[in-house]
Order: C-alpha cells, then sequence, then structure tokens
C-alpha cells in the first residue's frame, strides 16, 4: 500500500542537494563542538529530507542539532507527519538486509505509522 502511494507520499525537491547517505553520530568527527568531518558516506543527490529522515530514524543527533538546522532551513508542512517516515523505509530495509532481523520490529513500527497517515 505504502509502495503504491510513495508518488503522493513524498515531493520532488526544488533544489536536489549532495547528500551524506549515511548520516549518524558515528560518522561525524569532532573537537570539542566543531565538526571536523563527515566519514564513510553514501553519497547521492536527492531531497535534504532523506537526509533528516536518517538521522532522524535512529535518533543520532539531540534537539541542538534540530534547533540549529531549523534555525536556518525549516521543515517544511508534512515533514514530521510522514514524509519522514517514508523516507527512513529505504535505510530500515538495508538494516534489514544487512544486518537480520534485530530491525524487523523498527520497520514493521514505521510502516504502520505510515499506514495510519495516509
Amino acid at each position: 500500500a505504502v509502495l503504491d502511494r510513495v508518488g503522493d507520499l513524498l515531493r520532488e525537491p526544488d533544489h536536489p542537494s549532495l547528500l551524506h547517505g549515511d548520516l549518524w553520530a558515528a560518522n561525524v568527527l569532532s573537537v570539542g563542538d566543531r565538526v571536523t568531518a563527515f566519514i564513510d558516506p553514501s553519497t547521492c543527490y536527492g531531497d535534504p529530507e532523506f537526509e533528516l529522515a536518517y538521522v532522524d530514524a535512529w535518533q543520532s543527533f539531540g534537539p541542538d542539532f534540530w534547533d540549529a538546522y531549523t534555525a536556518q532551513q525549516p521543515l517544511d508542512d508534512g515533514y514530521r507527519e510522514i514524509r519522514r517516515h517514508v523516507y527512513a523505509l529505504y535505510p530500515l530495509l538495508m538494516h534489514v538486509y544487512y544486518f537480520g532481523d534485530r530491525f524487523l520490529a523498527k520497520l514493521r513500527e514505521t510502516l504502520a505509522l505510515i499506514r495510519q497517515r495516509m
């Protein structure tokens, strides 16, 4: 059902962005409060919300990250409600494929959230 509606659930970005593709806490190097490098990229171009959904799905960064990000680029309507969950499906499916059943519960939970909001 989600796949049948993916074109309605997501949007085409005005300007695709270069994305890290695997952005979580272990792939960000820092010294103190200063980010010094991003490592282990899985780069692609796409909607910046795809990257944010990855961060969101794994709760990679805390409220300070979201405050700083949204101060520069407010989130568009619909991101929190639906798109972050739809974008999270790809990394969740990849985690199930590579790391096994321990990620199935999170995948099922995300699908249930999407179905409730469709």
